[in-house]
């Protein structure tokens, strides 16, 4: 399954408009300028709002930690072209259950940003990332159901709807049914 420590190379993805690479302290502000948007934190189940420059920091320093023991990777997307003023505008990240050879993909993207395919790009990316690098059998990815827009991109990245999950997951005092989506990596999809 998954090894344990990969070499900061194949950490680094790329798509037609996209870098994927390892979060840097250069992204913290980024990070915390997007991720404090309720709309963003309102489609995440544990993005608090308002969100916290510290969890910012916290994230990129975890994320580092946790990609060197091959516990999680988390990707920030760079866009190729034009250059904006952030220097990530989301990120993807996967976390990998050796045991059972799946890994739970989770992503974000910043307002600014939605609308343009971005995220499905990447998603494809991180996908492949997990079924050729890591040698995964299986990826899943929830989402609230009161955000089609996550579900479409799943649906574009080749996973395929699992089901609902009612009232599964509470979020500001409201219980929110969770879809799910998976892929196997036998599964047909976009390289």
């Amino acid at each position: 399954m998954t090894s344990p420590r990969l070499r900061e190379a194949a950490l680094r993805l790329e798509t037609a408009r996209l870098y994927l690479r390892p979060l840097t302290t250069g992204d913290i502000d980024s990070i915390h300028r997007l991720a404090d948007d309720a709309e963003v934190a309102a489609g995440l189940s544990d993005l608090p709002h308002p969100y916290p420059r510290e969890a910012a920091v916290g994230l990129v320093q975890g994320m580092s930690q946790a990609a060197a023991g091959g516990t999680a990777y988390a990707f920030g997307l760079e866009l190729k072209e034009p250059s904006p003023p952030d220097t990530v505008i989301g990120i993807v990240f996967l976390v990998p259950d050796d045991e059972h050879g799946r890994a739970e993909l989770i992503y974000w993207l910043g307002r600014p940003y939605w609308g343009n395919g971005y995220a499905t790009e990447a998603v494809r990316a991180t996908l492949g990332f997990g079924f050729e690098t890591l040698r995964l059998n299986r990826i899943h990815a929830s989402y609230f159901t009161r955000n089609p827009a996550s579900a479409r991109v799943m649906e574009r990245a080749g996973m395929r709807f699992e089901g609902v999950m009612r009232e599964h997951h509470m979020k500001t005092g409201r219980a929110l049914d969770l879809g799910s989506y998976g892929i196997l990596g036998s599964d047909p999809r976009e390289r």
